[in-house]
């Protein structure tokens, strides 16, 4: 049976095994009604108290609880100067929240102030209205929530600190409505951990005047973990969208993360990272999409991005740590590179089949041992550093700007296992230690490029497929022939030169040229070689309509 009880005086009645303290005003004093059996809590009326730290906690539970419902109705109010609703270490209950949870402490308040804090265990914790606190809206105190989940009309809320502070567990955390924080609007530290955050709706946070102030989901601790953050609608922050010193398996976005600084960014472990959504940073400097630091490693190697990445001020993609994949199926736009590999991330894998746009470059690799697979659209420069290698592949690749590379860096069209058809019009300068087309791949050359490769090696352009002129090309390389080359392929009736500034090596190739057959008269397309030429060539003349 209930029973219904009026409680005066901040004195209990023996029947209510619940501690409540209430709020003294003048003469005359403040009273709740509150329903309670073995089983059930609930308050449906106003539960206020003062006094600062948590022995002025509006509604304590703290005797050995094992399965108590507790719910804040539609009608109640629980307010406090400290926390509205305290879990203490051995008790074990579930909370619901329709009505409002509110704290009001001052800044000499204590560390503690909470609408909801826990250092016990609550298996279920459901909001559906308003926990506003002016330290932490929420606070697991090294204790356990089972199943944490902000309802669709749910707002949590801080005023100057984190609207969820975690340095116990959370198994679920699930947002469908909104969590907003003053500098964080999920703060893990210590060994706090979650095992899934799902976000439904929205986590923000305002206040960007430090370092980490302003993120929406921060692990500020090398132990702090969370297993899989997904995010289904949006994060969206004045600094950080998800700022990460500690561990976090998987991070899957299919809506949208919008900061004005960068989107996700980490110095501790990540595993994967999955973009189906879009990430956005528009207004500083340093925003960057995503950036991995140099002490970060991502245990699975891999960031792959289906969606939209745009950075308005700086890098698409910046990482700087251990062995990398980068997939790219989607758009990476960038003030600055739309994909930066730095001087710690070594042997890093680029694969591309959708758009890389950077205004400074669309790749920029300082680190050596790099792979880019291009079969989709490269808008900007690339530059690749020592020993490391641009396959173009398909023949949808196109690479709009120059190639550079570094030490023993190779450009290759086509691979052995795939084929390339490789238009090089909007590719006008490339220079790199090596040049290969494929065997079964082609490149077509124009008037603008100016190719180089640098090797001394007698194949530092190797040709083992076709290479076609449209105009007159300068390759300033040796090259070896083991393919076709075709002198012209227009069909304008002019002829073509191609110079090789080096030596020419024929392995058993082909050269196919036009001319006008007329004696020492005769107009051609020619080869000019500025070095020594050997091996054999086979080479095939079309009499375009020459007398002979």
């Amino acid at each position: 049976m209930k029973k219904y009880l009026v409680i005066k005086n901040k004195k209990l009645l023996p029947s209510l095994s619940v501690l409540m303290a209430f709020m003294l005003l003048g003469s005359n004093y403040s009273y709740a009604a509150v329903s309670c059996d073995t089983n059930t809590c609930t308050n449906d009326d106003v539960l206020p108290s003062t006094g600062a730290g948590t022995s002025s906690a509006t509604w304590v539970f703290n005797n050995n609880y094992n399965g108590m419902a507790v719910t804040n109705t539609s009608t109640g109010a629980i307010t406090s100067e400290s926390t509205g609703i305290l879990v203490g270490g051995n008790n074990v209950v579930s909370i619901t929240n329709n009505g409002a949870i509110t704290t009001t402490q001052s800044e000499t308040g204590s560390w503690n102030d909470s609408g909801i804090r826990t250092e016990g265990t609550i298996t279920e914790l459901i909001n559906s209205a308003t926990i506003k606190s002016w330290k932490f809206g929420v606070f697991v105190n090294s204790g356990l929530v089972k199943d944490f989940t902000n309802t669709s009309t749910g707002v949590i809320s801080s005023t100057s600190s984190a609207a969820i502070e975690d340095t116990g567990t959370i198994e679920t955390l699930t947002n469908d409505g909104t969590i907003s924080g003053y500098n964080t609007g999920v703060i893990l530290e210590g060994n706090g951990s979650i095992t899934n955050l799902v976000n439904n709706g929205v986590i923000t946070a305002s206040n960007a005047t430090t370092q980490w102030f302003g993120s929406s989901i921060f692990l500020n601790s090398a132990s702090a973990k969370i297993g899989t953050i997904t995010n289904n609608n949006l994060i969206t922050t004045d600094k950080y969208g998800i700022l990460n010193y500690g561990t976090i398996g998987t991070i899957n976005n299919y809506g949208t993360i919008e900061t004005a600084s960068t989107g996700i960014l980490s110095y501790g472990n990540i595993a994967e990272i999955n973009n189906y959504g879009s990430i956005t940073t528009t207004t500083l400097s340093n925003g960057q999409g995503i950036f991995l630091g140099n002490t970060n490693t991502v245990s699975s190697n891999t960031i792959n991005n289906y969606g939209a990445i745009l950075a308005k001020k700086s890098s698409g993609i910046d990482v700087n740590n251990n062995t990398l994949i980068i997939n790219n199926q989607g758009t990476v736009t960038a003030a600055k590179q739309g994909i930066y590999v730095e001087n710690a991330a070594s042997g890093a894998l680029i694969n591309n089949s959708g758009t890389i746009t950077g205004d400074t470059g669309s790749i920029n690799i300082k680190s050596a041992n790099a792979s880019v697979y291009n079969s989709g659209s490269l808008i900007g420069d690339v530059s690749l550093g020592a020993s490391s290698s641009l396959y173009l592949l398909g023949s949808q690749a196109t690479v709009d700007g120059d190639v550079s590379g570094g030490d023993t860096s190779l450009l290759s069209i086509g691979t052995s296992d795939a084929a390339s058809s490789f238009d090089a019009k909007t590719t006008e300068n490339v220079t790199v230690n090596k040049i290969t087309v494929a065997e079964g791949s082609s490149l077509n050359l124009y008037d603008t490029n100016a190719w180089t490769a640098s090797s001394t090696d007698a194949d530092a352009f190797l040709n083992k497929g076709l290479v076609t002129l449209y105009g007159d090309t300068t390759l300033t390389s040796n090259v070896t022939n083991n393919g076709t080359i075709l002198l012209n392929g227009n069909t304008n009736g002019r002829y073509n030169t191609l110079t090789v500034s080096g030596d020419y090596v024929g392995n058993e190739g082909y050269l196919v040229l036009n001319a006008a057959l007329a004696g020492d008269t005769s107009t051609t397309d020619k080869l000019l070689i500025t070095g020594d030429a050997s091996g054999t060539t086979h080479v095939t003349v079309n009499n375009l309509g020459g007398g002979l």
